[in-house]
């Protein structure tokens, strides 16, 4: 929740006479495959040397948010990318099927990225238990709330996540 997009900035160097100038290329990687080929025209004898650098385009409640990782050097084909390689954390909450039954549960995750608040919605039902959410790398004052609505009586809860995904509170009485 909250990926828009990916994808990577790939940059040969330029190789006068043949090329004077640098080769620019972005690649978008989409679902399911995550594979792009591309062509590029090298300088007769040179060889495939590049920098690369990955983005992520992350979705909130304030629009779209554009990340960038680092360049990093790189040679030869294929360009292999692992999740690690891209300027995101990724922080899974998930809730039982059994509270979900009990109650309707709605959350928001704010943080802060670049010196700007971001926040991004998310609800559990029976078909969806867990919500996995991208947040920029190095993102501070990161906070989960979510609110369990009873479905019987309309008593609401407020839960607060501490601690690499528990909850500070203990679920509605039975």
């Amino acid at each position: 929740m909250g990926v828009a997009g990916v994808g990577a900035n790939i940059t040969f160097p330029p190789k006068p006479p043949d090329r004077p100038q640098s080769k620019i290329i972005t690649v978008l990687l989409e679902p399911p495959d995550d594979l792009v080929q591309t062509q590029v025209l090298l300088a007769p004898g040179e060889t495939l040397d590049y920098t690369y650098s990955t983005f992520a385009a992350l979705s909130n409640e304030q629009g779209v948010q554009e990340v960038h990782g680092m360049a990093r050097p790189g040679s030869g084909s294929p360009l292999r990318l692992t999740p690690d390689d891209f300027p995101v954390d990724f922080a899974l909450i998930e809730v039982s099927e059994e509270l979900v039954q009990l109650a309707a549960i709605k959350g928001m995750c704010r943080y802060r990225s670049a010196g700007r608040e971001y926040s991004i919605a998310f609800a559990f039902d029976s078909g969806r238990l867990s919500s996995s959410l991208a947040l920029p790398q190095g993102s501070e004052a990161v906070s989960v709330t979510c609110t369990a609505r009873e479905r019987r009586s309309g008593r609401q809860l407020s839960l607060h996540l501490l601690n690499r995904g528990r909850f500070a509170s203990t679920f509605l009485p039975s």
